[in-house]
């Protein structure tokens, strides 16, 4: 958590106050923390962006994102905001409550594997099984059919409906195990 002013220009002003467990976090001292502004902590790459927060903060008085924590010794947190801006003692100031999201990513990125791992299984498991049982049936089909029709029997025009569907079925379970596992 943190508490600081906002400058004329809707940045931020050096931070008044800090939380232990932020302190902690971004490996700072409380004086350390004094002297650098909310931006300061910002990794770089990401105070453009930033910078377009402080702005919605002041029409809106709320704003709340993600963006990259960098600590003095150059080890990136990926963080999640939520501001409020308020009036205290005639100063416009933020209250900051910054949380470390780096395990819900690590648990997202986990989770984003392990679902293309299981969409991986499915493709394959349509290729390998259902279009191969899909595929025998269209043999057996085709055989059946030829029989009755030989016969000459009233169930072959049956068959010779079911014979033209099976491709069809054949078709689709194969397109949908490509999308599911492409072949690299």
């Amino acid at each position: 958590i943190f508490l600081f002013p906002l400058n004329s220009d809707s940045s931020p002003a050096s931070i008044d106050e800090a939380n232990d467990t932020a302190l902690r976090i971004l490996r700072l001292t409380r004086d350390e923390a004094r002297r650098r502004s909310f931006n300061d902590i910002i990794n770089p790459a990401h105070r453009a962006s930033v910078a377009g927060e402080w702005r919605k903060l002041m029409k809106s008085s709320r704003s709340s994102f993600s963006t990259i924590a960098q600590t003095h010794d150059g080890r990136e947190i990926p963080m999640e905001v939520r501001c409020q801006a308020l009036s205290l003692q005639g100063k416009r100031v933020v209250i900051a409550i910054a949380r470390d999201i780096s395990e819900r990513l690590a648990l997202q990125r986990e989770f984003a594997g392990r679902m293309e791992e299981e969409r991986k299984t499915i493709g394959r498991e349509i290729h390998d099984n259902i279009s191969q049982d899909i595929a025998s049936m269209d043999m057996l089909a085709g055989t059946i059919r030829q029989t009755l029709a030989k016969e000459h029997s009233s169930a072959a025009a049956d068959m010779e409906v079911m014979t033209g569907v099976i491709p069809n079925l054949l078709v689709k379970a194969r397109d949908l195990s490509t999308l599911l596992f492409p072949a690299v």
